[in-house]
């Protein structure tokens, strides 16, 4: 077995822990790998995961104080992740870490995206959302 197939083990067992283990034990992981393995194991977890277990393990990574790796699947989840799934985990959050996923959103997404996770937030929709609502209703 070469180098190369040794990291691509290494890479699909840390892809599929990260996916799969209990957020506590990704939370545990992390700080034990190095810096690039970390992040993919939390791109990974960012891709993948259900945005309440992504909340809680930003929350875990930020009471250990790994804060440099909680705001990664913060930026990760917001590019990747559809605008329902950010508009759903920012209240979970909490304040400063609302408003680093609401900045990386903005900065990462399309114009139309951003209004549409705005609409979501603010619970009133997009204005194109809204003139079809009250078509609708006429």
């Amino acid at each position: 077995m070469n180098s190369g197939d040794q990291s691509t083990h290494a890479q699909e067992v840390l892809d599929t822990a990260a996916a799969l283990r209990p957020v506590e034990d990704v939370a545990d992981l992390v700080p034990l790998l190095g810096t690039v393995q970390a992040a993919t194991a939390l791109h990974a977890a960012a891709a993948r995961r259900p945005v309440e277990e992504l909340a809680q393990l930003v929350g875990l990574l930020n009471s250990g104080d790994q804060f440099t790796y909680a705001r990664e699947i913060l930026d990760t989840a917001a590019a990747l992740r559809t605008v329902e799934d950010v508009a759903v985990m920012v209240p979970l959050l909490g304040d400063d870490r609302a408003a680093v996923a609401l900045h990386a959103a903005a900065a990462r997404r399309p114009v139309e995206e951003v209004a549409q996770l705005v609409g979501h937030l603010d619970g009133q929709g997009t204005r194109a959302e809204q003139q079809t609502r009250r078509r609708l209703w006429r």
